[in-house]
């Protein structure tokens, strides 16, 4: 019965010599996975490698969360020899919640639609190359996802991405080149702040041809400051032959 199960969440990894984890890799029919880490020892990661590359085939939503925010994440697969990114061949959910490096095989990964990314600390490299992924169609950022306060999402990145929800109190505001995110309707900020020496929270989404709808949340904001941020918005995208809906509210 064990190896027909197609659920399998909150699995505790947390002896010294990863043996909770040793079976999972054995159930060729798991859909999703859901692991907590709570120890950072060498034969931990292994087992998590070698579980994750057990149900590969099958496996379509995978969610890990380490306890510990010292711990940084490794699940960049050296430990599973067999490992191919081609090996993933219905993953469509990912949700980490842990520092760590973004491992290169995300953006191999052709059916990774949707990413929840949480304590990763990413810098814009990492940003850059998550916009790698080129069957990314959303990317929720929370709490500390990203080490700095400015997301810029480069030209030619995040082809395939149509909602982009950022939480995360230490971002203060997002960027749009032209060529960016251009695939890109809907974008949910919940902002802390606004720094007015940092200029536009939300710039540059007139490069987005198919943005619909904005949703900016201000918890620390009072609503004339919301007012001029939507009205420079309005005034940003007139040009757009669908009128772009932007609400905004303090709470």
């Amino acid at each position: 019965m064990m190896r027909h199960m197609e659920t399998l969440t909150r699995v505790q990894g947390s002896d010294q010599d990863g043996k909770d984890l040793e079976g999972v890799g054995k159930l060729l029919h798991l859909r999703k996975l859901g692991v907590v880490v709570h120890a950072n020892n060498h034969s931990t990661i292994k087992s998590l490698q070698r579980a994750i590359n057990g149900v590969a085939d099958s496996l379509r939503s995978l969610s890990i969360w380490v306890t510990n925010e010292d711990v940084i994440l490794d699940i960049s697969m050296q430990f599973a020899a067999s490992f191919s990114a081609s090996n993933l061949l219905v993953l469509e959910n990912l949700d980490i919640r842990a520092k760590c490096n973004l491992p290169p095989w995300i953006k191999e990964v052709k059916t990774l639609a949707n990413i929840t990314l949480c304590r990763t600390d990413m810098k814009q490299g990492h940003l850059d190359a998550l916009g790698g992924a080129h069957g990314l169609r959303c990317l929720r950022l929370l709490e500390k996802s990203s080490s700095q306060r400015e997301l810029s999402f480069s030209s030619g990145k995040f082809k395939a991405l149509e909602v982009l929800v950022v939480d995360d109190t230490n971002i203060s505001s997002i960027h749009f080149v032209e060529g960016a995110a251009d695939m890109l309707e809907k974008i949910v900020f919940h902002m802390r702040t606004m720094d007015k020496e940092e200029g536009d929270p939300c710039s540059g989404t007139h490069h987005l041809p198919n943005l619909k709808r904005v949703q900016l949340t201000g918890h620390s904001l009072d609503m004339q400051q919301l007012s001029h941020l939507k009205q420079a918005m309005d005034e940003q995208n007139a040009f757009r032959y669908n009128k772009l809906l932007v609400r905004t509210s303090t709470a």
